[in-house]
C-alpha cells in the first residue's frame, strides 16, 4: 500500500488485484493463462494428449507450455485488469461522497440577518 501511496494509485483497487495472486487462485490463473495461449496460437483446446512428454517430447513440451503462458498471462492479465477497472468503477460510484458539515449555500439566497 506505501507503493500505491507514491504512486498515486487507488489503494482499494491495488488491494483487490493484489489479493488475485493467492494460492488457490494463482493455480487457475496459471491454467487459464496456458488454456488460452494455447487456444490463441493453436486455434484448439489443449488435450491430454498435447501434454504428454512421451508423446511430444520433454522440450517441446517445455517451450510449447512456456509461449502458451507468456501469450495467455497477457491476454487474461489485460482481460482481468479492464474487468477489475470496470467494476471497481461501478462499486465506487456506489458509494456516496463526503462534501462538508454545512449544507451548501445557494447564491441567489437573501443573507440572513442577525440580531
Amino acid at each position: 500500500l506505501l507503493a500505491a501511496k507514491r504512486l498515486r494509485l487507488n489503494p482499494l483497487a491495488v488491494l483487490a488485484g493484489s489479493h488475485l495472486s493467492t494460492p488457490p487462485i494463482g493455480a487457475f490463473l496459471i491454467a487459464l493463462a496456458i488454456l488460452v495461449g494455447h487456444l490463441l496460437q493453436n486455434g484448439t483446446w489443449l488435450r491430454l494428449s498435447d501434454i504428454d512428454p512421451n508423446r511430444v517430447g520433454y522440450m517441446n513440451l517445455l517451450r510449447q507450455g512456456a509461449s502458451d503462458l507468456i501469450i495467455g498471462s497477457v491476454v487474461c492479465g489485460g482481460v482481468f485488469a479492464v474487468l477489475t477497472f470496470f467494476t471497481l468503477q461501478a462499486i465506487l460510484h456506489l458509494i456516496p461522497t463526503v462534501r462538508g458539515t454545512e449544507p451548501p449555500v445557494d447564491p441567489t439566497a437573501a443573507p440572513a440577518r442577525s440580531g
